[in-house]
């Protein structure tokens, strides 16, 4: 608000200028107009962003979305479940510490096949590059492309599962298709580290059917149902409050809030999950 102050009062010098000088030169006429403009902008950016907290607010008045809790498996194996589930990792990136406070030197199983139906896959080298500044090795390894033995065999050797955004339906598939989604659960149920991103946490729902106001279920033709990871009792609903996605999430929210457990997340929140407990919380 200060910087909006600061151009008022250059926009009022200018305005009383043209007052005392009528005859002004075209650049100092530009100069105006500019500040003018610029004032104009900053008044909209305000008032767009009291809207924005005012309607996140409101949203998280609304009933059902507090309640959270892990699907425990029949031997209690939930109990163990650590995960980071992301809108955006690179966002809350630091929050992997809450989880791992020794972290350097640790291995993470990267799986970017979500993004494989994705024309622009620029979001998968920068979480990678992300993670490797943060002192962990990283094995990138599409699920697409690879046999179950090697899936198997990383899945089994890593500390960390991290999983990236893209489609949820085709990264389902994929899973699916190579028996990756029972080693996957069976190994977050041990205790091991996971971090969904997007889609990756999407898919830890019970079912992920209600994505599809998001994503194409067309991508993924072989996908004979939606049953998710059931991971959690709870369906994340990423990226609220992000232009592109605000359409989806609306028609979520509308269509799911009394059927479903939501979970609704902005690109800066990350949902933490320790046991039988989650959380919503910010990177400050």
């Amino acid at each position: 608000m200060a910087v909006a102050k600061a151009w008022e009062r250059s926009w009022v010098d200018m305005r009383l200028k043209r007052f005392r000088r009528p005859r002004q030169g075209g650049m100092e006429r530009i100069w105006v107009r500019l500040l003018d403009t610029l004032q104009r902008l900053t008044v909209l950016f305000y008032q767009w962003k009291v809207s924005y907290w005012r309607g996140v607010a409101r949203l998280s008045e609304l009933p059902g979305l507090h309640r959270h809790g892990i699907r425990p498996s029949a031997d209690g194996g939930g109990r163990g479940i650590r995960m980071l589930l992301v809108s955006q990792f690179l966002s809350v990136s630091d929050l992997l510490v809450d989880l791992e406070p020794q972290l350097r030197g640790k291995s993470v199983l990267y799986i970017p096949t979500a993004s494989n139906p994705q024309v622009h896959q620029q979001a998968v080298r920068v979480a990678a590059r992300r993670l490797r500044r943060m002192g962990l090795r990283v094995r990138t390894v599409d699920v697409a492309k690879v046999s179950p033995r090697l899936v198997h065999r990383a899945l089994t050797h890593c500390d960390i599962i991290y999983i990236g955004g893209g489609n949820t339906f085709y990264l389902l598939q994929e899973l699916r298709r190579i028996g990756a989604d029972r080693m996957l659960v069976d190994q977050v149920r041990r205790g091991k580290i996971y971090v969904g991103e997007s889609a990756g946490a999407v898919i830890t729902a019970p079912d992920i059917a209600y994505i599809g106001e998001m994503d194409d279920a067309g991508r993924a033709p072989e996908l004979s149902d939606t049953q998710g990871l059931g991971l959690v009792d709870f369906s994340v609903v990423p990226h609220y409050g992000t232009p592109w996605a605000n359409p989806a999430t609306a028609a979520i929210i509308r269509k799911y809030l009394q059927i479903l457990k939501l979970r609704i997340i902005r690109d800066d929140q990350a949902i933490l999950v320790r046991g039988d407990h989650a959380e919503v919380i910010c990177e400050h």
